[in-house]
């Protein structure tokens, strides 16, 4: 036992010879910033790691010391180049591999941000030299009484104890690395040993002598063994950063103090985390009729992110099914099959899970070339209904974060100002569902921040974080909040009559979930006396249909032909300000749109039994139903032009039973929300018609007049529908001018004219229709327009 601990000592000694820095403050040292970086020239071929995307093992790269320019003078400045091949995701992992005692810091630089970064304070440094002499002073005591074995047995019993190698394990924890807890579990171990050692000794004197012997064996192994720990605890730096796809360059920044021998040498590796050369070539052929061509993408680490996956070219037009196996049978993730004769999937998707990609051709005979394209966006698991903070956004880069809903509710994503920013970082976020973009936003939020709004269903989610520019930096807060949603029931199982709320200032909009189990018209809207807006979502979280005031004086009345699904309905205040209670009343009735209006339960009821009872009867007098034939027109409006106060929309169809009209919000000639949907009255004699139809019937026509100022000024675009969903004609677009400011209250939005004005009578057109004639015209406040009062 003396000979094996003095072997151990023999060795520490030798590490114990050793300078110690000397410092006045707790501060750690300052590496320049990274936007003070060598040029390419001083970066040699040696000071380089050249990745690949399946390098996980470390290699070694030596750092080159810096020059004047690019040090402080309070330490030697050490750089070494990393470059990761394009398209490629995963984990950088970069430490000192020279295993120096020295204290050093060190950033990884991307451009001119930094993203990580290991820094080491001078109270680590002392704590390290704690531990080795906690290490040593327990050496000694092991020595001390093994020597104590020649000189007397019997005294000695069990003064042989641990105590000592406890406080170097207690001491070495602290530096939390898996090496230091990992050998002070050991040495615990080993002390427990030398310890129960100790016990039997005082148990059997008669084999107090081997017992302490033993008890010295194992003190001494502890000792070795904390030591090696203290030697793996050196002060060198681990740096890990995710990274997504890209064809990238880093820098590694290290900081020694000048008392050190020499410059660390780096180990780098990096862990592939979307696999892409071997499993997914550039692209492919089709050779064969009805051919399909599968590739398997294999993510190799357990971070999720958002895959990309898209076909290039013209020769062949693709569509494209992203799928995995789930207890041996396939299911489908995401399907496209035209985005400019290719297919693009943006999904997210797990980590350590396979996927298959089948490209197929649009039509059964495709033959020819099409290239594939694989990206992955590297993603930070997100813990929902929880504030992020220290969030920092690099120029031209996004960031991804994942989560997962297991309930069906109502989503809430915003980013908000940094207490360490002066300024709003301008942000625009972007939410991705298993199908692909589900919303969008770029200052939806407070100041310059976005804010989202949408239903979730269960699944995996990713939000994706940019800057408004491909210049915005800074830092940000990420809050996410998710809301339940109140269910009204199934569709068309029964009918879902009123539920009453109050809305408070401020509050955010009240999810209620309708679960639709076939295709129907399906009626939402409010009644009250506040100022509500509705936005109904469809099963794939999509908007569907917004209203603000179609209802009854300021409620929402959202009528719209719906598949079957889980549908959710959003009701809020006009403004942030408003406050009061609604009653929400959800119908649910194909070919029908009946208001059960308000009163008692009883009242309703009694109501909806009269109004189903009259349909009955109506339905007896309806003709047959016709096979639609949708060959027809929208021809008023037509031609853009301007619309003011009351007008027609009218236009004929060659067979229909009914026919709906859609207005659209329109920005240069772009469709955006939908704003309003009537149903028009068809069936009006129009002759001229006959001609284009299969029939000789002349009562293809269908109108109706509309106040065109219930409409906001702005663009717009204006479709008919016949039956089921089939277009008539083509979309036509307007422009609604307003030729007089209402007043906020002001809900029937109809000009009217004061005496003055009318006292004026008509005015006079010159040269109208003809050069010599004139026209005069009358203002008709019935109509909202202009009438001719006489001509000649």
């Amino acid at each position: 036992p003396l000979l094996v601990i003095s072997s151990v000592l023999a060795v520490w000694t030798l590490l114990a010879a050793r300078p110690v820095l000397a410092h006045t403050d707790e501060e750690s040292l300052s590496p320049p910033s990274c936007s003070r970086l060598p040029d390419d020239d001083f970066f040699a071929a040696a000071e380089k790691a050249e990745l690949t995307s399946e390098s996980p093992d470390a290699s070694s790269v030596s750092t080159k010391k810096g020059t004047d320019e690019t040090g402080r003078g309070d330490a030697d400045y050490y750089y070494a180049k990393i470059t990761v091949p394009a398209l490629t995701a995963g984990e950088l992992m970069v430490s000192d591999s020279s295993k120096t005692d020295d204290l050093s810091d060190a950033y990884l630089c991307r451009g001119s941000t930094r993203i990580e970064e290991s820094r080491t304070s001078y109270s680590d440094h002392d704590n390290a030299e704690r531990v080795k002499t906690h290490t040593e002073t327990a050496q000694t005591r092991a020595v001390a009484d093994s020597n104590k074995l020649d000189a007397s047995v019997g005294p000695l019993r069990s003064d042989l104890r641990a105590t000592a190698l406890g406080a170097a394990a207690t001491a070495l924890r602290r530096f939390g690395t898996d090496a230091a807890d990992t050998a002070a579990d050991t040495a615990e171990m080993d002390e427990t040993a030398a310890d129960t050692a100790a016990d039997a000794a005082d148990a059997t004197v008669n084999s107090l002598q081997n017992a302490l012997g033993d008890a010295a064996t194992n003190l001494g192994t502890a000792a070795k063994n904390l030591g090696d720990a203290a030697t793996a605890t050196h002060m060198g730096f681990d740096i890990s950063a995710l990274i997504s796809s890209g064809d990238e360059e880093y820098v590694v920044v290290v900081a020694v103090p000048p008392t050190a021998a020499k410059g660390p040498t780096l180990n780098v590796s990096f862990e592939g985390v979307m696999s892409t050369a071997a499993n997914a070539p550039d692209g492919g052929s089709f050779t064969l009729n009805n051919q399909r061509i599968t590739y398997t993408l294999q993510t190799t680490s357990d971070t999720p992110g958002l895959l990309t996956v898209r076909t290039t070219g013209s020769a062949v037009d693709t569509k494209g099914t992203l799928t995995t196996t789930t207890n041996n049978a396939e299911e489908t993730i995401a399907t496209d099959e035209d985005s400019d004769g290719n297919f693009e999937i943006v999904s997210p998707v797990m980590g350590g899970t396979p996927y298959d990609i089948h490209v197929e051709g649009q039509a059964r005979d495709e033959r020819g070339d099409y290239g594939l394209e694989v990206e992955f966006g590297v993603a930070s698991s997100l813990t929902l209904d929880n504030s992020h903070a220290d969030m920092m956004l690099e120029p031209g880069r996004a960031d991804y974060f994942f989560f997962t809903v297991d309930t069906t509710s109502f989503l809430t994503v915003e980013t908000q100002k940094h207490a360490d920013v002066t300024t709003e970082t301008n942000t625009t976020g972007t939410l991705f569902g298993q199908a692909g973009q589900i919303a969008t936003d770029t200052d939806s939020g407070t100041d310059r921040n976005f804010r989202i709004r949408a239903p979730v269903s269960p699944g995996n989610y990713i939000v994706e974080v940019k800057g408004a520019s491909s210049s915005t930096e800074g830092k940000y807060v990420l809050v996410t909040a998710s809301q339940s949603s109140t269910s009204r029931g199934k569709a068309p199982d029964g009918i879902m009559l009123g539920t009453s709320a109050t809305l408070t200032a401020a509050s955010d909009p009240v999810p209620y979930s309708i679960n639709v189990t076939a295709p129907g018209t399906l009626q939402v809207k409010t009644t009250g006396k506040t100022d509500t807006v509705g936005v109904l979502y469809g099963p794939d979280g999509q908007q569907i249909g917004t209203d603000d005031d179609s209802g009854d004086g300021m409620n929402f009345l959202i009528t719209e032909f719906v598949e079957a699904g889980q549908h959710i309905v959003t009701v809020e205040g006009q403004t942030r300000t408003t406050t009061g209670s609604y009653t929400l009343v959800v119908n649910f009735i194909e070919g029908a749109d009946i208001d059960v209006g308000s009163g008692s339960s009883d009242d309703r009821v009694a109501e909806l039994e009269a109004r189903v009872a009259e349909l009955e009867d109506d339905l007896a007098d309806c003709p047959a139903s016709v096979t639609t034939d949708a060959r027809g027109a929208l021809e008023n409006p037509s031609g853009g032009g301007f619309r003011s106060g009351v007008g027609v929309i009218s236009g004929w169809v060659c067979a229909a039973n009914e026919v709906e009209v859609r207005i659209y919000n329109s920005v240069g000639g772009s469709i955006r929300n939908l704003e309003k949907i009537f149903a028009v009255g068809y069936g009006t004699s129009r002759p001229d018609t006959v001609g284009h139809c299969s029939h000789d019937s002349p009562n293809t026509g269908f109108g109706m007049t509309y106040n065109f100022n219930r409409l906001d000024e702005g663009e717009y675009a204006i479709r008919a529908y016949a039956d089921d969903g089939q277009q008539v004609g083509s979309t036509q677009t307007f422009e609604v001018v307003h030729l007089s400011d209402f007043a906020a209250n002001d809900s029937d939005r109809f000009l009217r004219l004061d005496d003055e004005v009318k006292a004026r009578g008509e005015c006079r057109v010159d040269d109208f229709p003809a050069a010599g004639e004139d026209t005069w015209l009358r203002w008709e406040e019935g109509i909202q327009n202009f009438v001719i009062g006489g001509a000649g």
